[in-house]
């Protein structure tokens, strides 16, 4: 089961897209972070918020907007290692 993390710096709103938390799927228990890691998507630690496990991103980003430490509470799941979530 996957193990996500949001972080906590929002991307910037452009012309075409709200500004929004980017949902990040690090892996599962036997290879941590791996799926991110190879490719280059991370954001720094510090800047994560944990998730938890989630059987799919849209359960993840639906979790994030939920957490009031996040400000806006736009969610969205990374292009790369959440691609199934990414809609922004």
């Amino acid at each position: 089961m996957p193990f996500y993390i949001v972080n906590r710096n929002p991307n910037p709103a452009t012309l075409t897209k709200p500004a929004h938390h980017e949902v990040h799927d690090i892996g599962q228990d036997q290879f941590p972070g791996l799926l991110a890691t190879l490719r280059d998507c991370l954001p720094l630690q510090n800047n994560w918020l944990h998730l938890g496990f989630h059987l799919n991103c849209q359960s993840a980003v639906e979790e994030a907007m939920k957490r009031p430490e996040l400000t806006g509470k736009a969610a969205n799941g990374c292009y790369y290692c959440a691609n199934g979530c990414h809609t922004m």
